[in-house]
């Protein structure tokens, strides 16, 4: 054989072998058999959602392969389950349709905003299934059985879909749902051992008696609001994978979680917020997921990635083997000292670490006693890191907080961060005395004395989240609370409850208490303020005049109480005094704690025995 015929041999065996890899799958790129999106949470009829939601469904358009297929967990609307007509609904699909795309889409329904509390989820159901129309429902398999309890299932592109709604009845899953759900489960899975299958449920965990007998199963859910930026939004730990979606409308810090002295965390714009995922499968079954801010526009972090039913990767292992966030050395941390009894406290945001990045700052001030130091008074700052993806655009300082109306003759500042799973790996430390606990993180720390008057008190107002049952004020007319600050003060905060909406008025007028409720408010008006349209569970200042120690009484009235505002008020516990003397429809309430006040800043907590 001569010289080319050798050649060309070579030539096609060495082609035959670089087909022969090809076709077996070595060194080219799998083969994506499904693209989807999943999000919760877009609160329709809410503050801002409806740009939200189009920022987010474009977002997911803009992508090279295109979402086949969208998952709605929950809390689709806002009001559904109080208005029980279609409206909210109406317009969800029209922005879906308009910006997302209506090939197929999946939905789940949730508690109190989709599903009404304590009855029954049929009425709701009907309103989405009506409005959305049969196109919606056509890869549908669900018996009338299970579409009765809330389960729907689909087989799209060859992988199993389910959706479990919220039964408000049941004050849960249906039990009879989950029956279901647990029969056609094992039958998917006997089917196809390997193959994903893929579930949406609003509630995290509801699900968890049935689907942990599946690890094939990548559970869906939402509810928390927290951000997807958190390493702890997905998780293996009940043997299959779920993962949290963050959600479209508005953000929490953690959940639903409050931090009990200061619960005022300062949230920036929670409605500039747009979270969910975007999903493949490749012809090996691997799942890969992707985070995505879609307000913002740009993905968060690394995928996640695994092999369900094969492979453990999000485990809480994590906990320990990832690195905490931590503050750089060139972070700043500025300290304002006014006086000898006021101080401000500045610093820059801490390094994300291996869990993400920090979800809160922890300022404390520590005063020596005798030859040791003690914390005399913290504050919890909400990072603004899941507002801005990868630390890109954070403003330098951006985090600030006061203490007021303390001694500074030898005192420490110490400012800790917390992701979602431990506290920060170092801290910024200043004192001004022999405090040495902790060596600071920063070499940027500067000092300022000013020596202007003290920035006077706040008094803030919140309600109560000691785990009573909750009363509801709006049939008065009026509710009124006496309270009486030991020092002057600058600003008077209130957290509020709308109650799932964000229509109607609050009026707030303050008086001078003159010895009873009638001299009172026949006599001239402190200060007064109108709040409308405001969104529950928020805070706001409703009054930021100057007001000098004393008695005062602050009436809230309702100009309307068929538009259903109101206020969350609390009874108070056998024997318990610490309340506050308040007043419906100027009669003295024997039986309620409104609210849980706290004067953040004065040494005294102003309240008024009750009688």
């Amino acid at each position: 054989m001569n010289a080319k015929k050798l050649l060309a041999l070579f030539i096609a065996l060495l082609l035959a072998l670089s087909l022969f890899a090809g076709c077996s799958g070595n060194g080219a790129k799998p083969k994506v058999l499904l693209t989807f999106c999943a999000m919760s949470d877009t609160h329709i009829g809410d503050t801002n959602s409806n740009e939200s939601l189009k920022r987010i469904l474009g977002y997911l358009n803009s992508f090279e392969v295109k979402p086949e297929a969208y998952l709605f967990a929950g809390d689709i609307t806002n009001s559904t389950a109080s208005l029980q007509n279609h409206s909210q609904v109406r317009i969800f699909k029209a922005l879906y349709e308009q910006y997302g795309s209506p090939e197929q889409m999946f939905y789940c329904l949730g508690p109190s905003h989709d599903v009404p509390s304590g009855s029954s989820a049929a009425a709701s159901r009907d309103i989405y299934r009506n409005t959305f129309g049969e196109d919606y429902f056509k890869n549908d398999l669900q018996s009338a059985e299970a579409t009765a309890v809330g389960l729907r299932h689909t087989v799209f592109n060859g992988f199993h879909f389910f959706s479990v709604d919220w039964e408000g009845a049941k004050g849960g899953i249906d039990p009879a749902a989950l029956s279901i759900l647990d029969s056609e489960l094992k039958t998917a899975v006997s089917e196809h051992p390997n193959k994903p299958i893929f579930v949406i449920t609003h509630v995290p965990d509801s699900l968890n008696s049935v689907l942990l007998k599946y690890p094939q199963v990548v559970c869906f859910t939402g509810h928390l609001h927290n951000s997807i930026a958190r390493e702890d939004s997905i998780t293996q730990k009940n043997n299959y994978t779920n993962v949290h979606l963050g959600g479209v409308n508005y953000y929490r810090v953690d959940g639903y979680n409050r931090f009990q002295d200061n619960p005022f965390l300062d949230l920036g714009n929670i409605y500039e917020f747009a979270q969910g995922v975007y999903v493949q499968v490749d012809e090996n079954y691997k799942v890969t997921v992707k985070r995505v801010d879609g307000y913002n526009g740009t993905v968060i972090g690394n995928d996640w990635s695994w092999t369900p039913g094969k492979e453990a990767v999000y485990t809480s292992n994590r906990k320990t083997e990832a690195a905490a966030t931590s503050f750089t050395s060139d972070a700043a941390l500025k300290i304002e000292q006014f006086g000898n009894t006021d101080v401000t406290v500045s610093f820059d945001g801490a390094k994300a670490g291996g869990a993400g990045p920090a979800i809160y700052y922890q300022v404390r001030l520590l005063l020596k006693k005798g030859s040791s130091y003690s914390t005399v008074a913290h504050q919890e700052i909400a990072s603004q890191q899941v507002f801005y993806p990868n630390d890109v655009g954070i403003p330098s300082l951006h985090y600030s907080c006061t203490f007021n109306n303390v001694d500074l003759s030898d005192y420490a500042v110490v400012v800790t961060a917390f992701d979602c799973w431990k506290e920060s790996s170092n801290a910024l430390v200043y004192t001004n005395g022999s405090y040495s606990e902790k060596v600071s993180a920063s070499d940027k720390i500067d000092f300022i004395l000013n020596e202007r008057e003290p920035v006077k008190q706040v008094i803030s107002f919140k309600y109560d989240n000691s785990g009573r049952a909750t009363s509801r004020y709006t049939d008065g007319y009026s509710m009124a609370v006496r309270f009486n600050p030991t020092q002057s003060f600058t600003e008077l905060n209130l957290l509020c409850s709308s109650w799932g909406d964000t229509n109607g008025t609050l009026d707030f007028t303050l008086y001078k208490w003159q010895g009873d409720y009638d001299t009172t408010v026949a006599g001239e008006k402190i200060d007064s303020y109108s709040l409308v349209g405001y969104k529950g569970s928020t805070a706001y200042d409703v009054l930021t005049g100057t007001y000098e120690a004393g008695e005062y009484l602050l009436v809230i009235t309702t100009p309307n109480a068929a538009e259903g505002v109101g206020l969350y008020h609390y009874p108070l516990a056998s024997g318990e005094q610490k309340g506050f003397i308040c007043y419906e429809n100027g009669k003295l309430m024997s039986s309620y704690l409104s609210f849980s006040w706290t004067n953040t800043d004065s040494s005294e907590t102003p309240f008024i025995v009750y009688p």
